[in-house]
């Protein structure tokens, strides 16, 4: 019960910073960051399951209200978390995991961040870009475009968690 006024807190601040200030840049036509999934990729995975997910729809469902794109983050808010244990187990070498899982420097290495935080970025990217656009005629433009925002999703996302989120071990 502890951690939730801090998951409330970062919610709003993520959500707040996505719609103020990323969803405006439109820096060459293509980057368009998307650091509100830090809140998603954060949360705990000791949360049950179907909250995990109700909160990644209602987080997607705000975004899309905002943004105006009909359910498109909803969606990818819905696959990451879906996907979410799965790359962390792929990352952790197929070892359970051990304790409270916590993604954030000085728990985790900064390669085993970048990994997860891209991973994590690149299917979110691709989801929204691929049912955006919603032709495959457009492939490469789908790939071009996915791997730029990741890049830069994943730059800010990480860059976040080293300047606010960094921890020490207990």
């Amino acid at each position: 019960m502890n951690n939730v006024i801090p998951n409330l807190f970062r919610f709003f601040i993520f959500l707040s910073l996505q719609l103020l200030i990323f969803n405006n840049i439109k820096f060459l036509g293509y980057i368009n960051p998307q650091v509100y999934i830090i809140f998603l990729l954060l949360l705990p995975l000791e949360i049950k399951k179907w909250v995990q997910y109700l909160i990644a729809f209602f987080t997607g469902l705000l975004i899309d209200m905002f943004f105006q794109t009909h359910g498109i983050h909803a969606l990818s808010s819905l696959i990451i978390i879906f996907i979410r244990p799965y790359i962390v187990l792929l990352l952790n070498g197929f070892k359970p995991i051990d304790g409270i899982f916590k993604p954030l420097p000085g728990f985790k290495d900064f390669r085993w961040i970048a990994f997860y935080v891209g991973s994590m970025a690149f299917v979110h990217q691709f989801l929204v870009t691929l049912i955006e656009t919603f032709d495959m005629s457009e492939f490469f433009h789908i790939i071009w475009v996915t791997l730029i925002n990741t890049f830069f999703t994943t730059i800010l996302i990480v860059c976040i968690e080293y300047l606010f989120y960094s921890e020490k071990r207990k």
